[in-house]
């Protein structure tokens, strides 16, 4: 029997995040977040994932200390920082060129018009 981790890698996924354990769906909400708080900010993978892990540890208190709680997620695969681009909008990054030579264009066409 294959994990499901397994399958994924072979279909091409060049790293995968995933739980050795069910983990309790608080304390992974929490630790996601803050996983996915540090690749924005450029961690490397595997530096995102002990930052979220020390995050929680140190946000959290009682019985969800045990390493049951946050312990059981790993990641297989390429751990390199990924590599987010900024969204921009079309208006932005359209080319002013082409809007110049659109606009005369535009009123030369409505000057023979005339």
């Amino acid at each position: 029997m294959i994990s499901l981790d397994h399958v994924f890698n072979y279909a091409g996924s060049e790293s995968i995040l995933t739980g050795l354990w069910k983990i309790d769906e608080q304390a992974s909400s929490q630790l996601l977040k803050d996983f996915y708080n540090n690749l924005v900010n450029g961690f490397p993978k595997y530096e995102a994932l002990r930052q979220a892990k020390l995050s929680y540890l140190q946000n959290t208190n009682g019985r969800m200390l045990a390493p049951q709680y946050w312990a059981g997620f790993v990641i297989i695969g390429d751990i390199s920082p990924i590599q987010l681009k900024q969204k921009t909008s079309v208006l932005v990054s359209f080319n002013p060129w082409v809007y110049i030579a659109f606009c005369r264009r535009f009123f030369a066409l409505k000057r023979k018009r005339i």
